[in-house]
């Protein structure tokens, strides 16, 4: 049974030097995160960027395994991969916009528009992308299990 709301979450945050720092959060691994090489960064670490791409993904496919699950839908796999684009705004650099597509291997016999839908729902209900200004576009892509 879930926890009553409101829901608190703390990290930390511990500056290594330069453009570098280690994101804290334990029990959990550290992440070690900088700049990403258009920011004067390096691609060897996660860059803020790359974890909000990251977050989205990650709260659709928890939102999609909950929505599914309720639905009694089955799938076998999914992946995702998503694109940000950040640009100049009025107000100042954003991410304006993210897309992901999402890739669900369904079994024999599946409905693939019933994944396609439930999919969607999952976008509805993600709190990430609901947390988020930018405009997110969803592609929901299914393959039937041979």
């Amino acid at each position: 049974m879930p926890h009553p709301f409101p829901h608190r979450y703390e990290s930390s945050l511990h500056w290594t030097g330069d453009r570098t720092a280690n994101l804290l959060a334990p029990p959990r691994a550290p992440i070690t995160g900088s700049a990403p090489p258009e920011f004067d960064g390096t691609d060897q670490h996660w860059s803020p960027e790359h974890l909000l791409l990251s977050s989205v993904q990650l709260c659709l496919m928890l939102t999609f395994v909950s929505v599914a699950q309720k639905a009694r839908f089955e799938f076998l796999n999914y992946r995702s991969s998503a694109a940000g684009v950040v640009d100049k705004t009025p107000a100042g650099l954003a991410v304006t916009e993210i897309a992901v597509t999402v890739d669900l291997t369904l079994p024999s016999g599946a409905d693939p528009q019933k994944g396609v839908e439930l999919m969607s729902t999952a976008k509805k209900y993600c709190l990430v992308s609901n947390s988020v200004k930018s405009a997110i576009t969803l592609e929901t892509r299914t393959t039937i299990a041979s």
